[in-house]
C-alpha cells in the first residue's frame, strides 16, 4: 500500500527503473505486476499511514487475544481488511 500524498514514500518511485541489471530496465511497478506474488495498491490519500483507521481511538476490539487474557484490543487497520478481501476475491478467481 502506498497513499499519493504519502510525503515520505512518493507513489512516483513505483515508476523508476530499477538499477538491478537482473531486472532488465524494467520499473519496479512493472516488476510486482510481472510477479505472481506481489500486488501494488495506490490509494490517493492516507498520508504516511494510510492503513491505521480512526483519529481519536484507532483501536479495535481484539477478540482472540482477550479470550486468550490479553488486553482484547488492537490497531484498527484497514489494510488487513483489504488484503483479506483481496485474496479471498483471488481464490474465488482460482478456484473452478
Amino acid at each position: 500500500f502506498n497513499a499519493k500524498d504519502d510525503p515520505c514514500c512518493k507513489y512516483t518511485n513505483a515508476f523508476d527503473i530499477s538499477p538491478y541489471k537482473p531486472h532488465e530496465g524494467r520499473t519496479y511497478s512493472e516488476l510486482v505486476h510481472d510477479s505472481t506474488q506481489g500486488v501494488l495498491a495506490l490509494t490517493n490519500s492516507g498520508s504516511h499511514c494510510p492503513f491505521i483507521d480512526g483519529h481519536v481511538f484507532p483501536f479495535v476490539r481484539d477478540h482472540v487475544r482477550y479470550s486468550e487474557g490479553g488486553t482484547g484490543f488492537m490497531i484498527a487497520n484497514w489494510s488487513d481488511e483489504a488484503s483479506l478481501e483481496w485474496f479471498s476475491s483471488w481464490l474465488q478467481v482460482q478456484t473452478p
